[in-house]
């Protein structure tokens, strides 16, 4: 992870996870984002308030769906 400290108490990153955030070699996101890390190429991440403002919810159910409301 790099982080610019852009003043006060306002910051900019960017990272990767090479490995996956688990470092499982079975999981299907293992090997997603290894040649971004090797070519030295970082992603964008979110400030640590998140992006959206207001109250969100998340209503997660069976079956995998997940849905967002803000």
């Amino acid at each position: 992870m790099i982080v610019d400290w852009t003043g006060r108490g306002s910051a900019t990153a960017e990272g990767v996870y090479p490995g996956g955030q688990s470092e499982n070699p079975a999981s299907a996101w293992y090997l997603d984002q290894m040649s971004d890390w090797w070519d030295g190429r970082y992603l964008p991440m979110p400030p640590a308030a998140g992006y959206a403002t207001g109250t969100a919810r998340w209503t997660l159910s069976p079956g995998g769906q997940v849905t967002g409301h803000g």
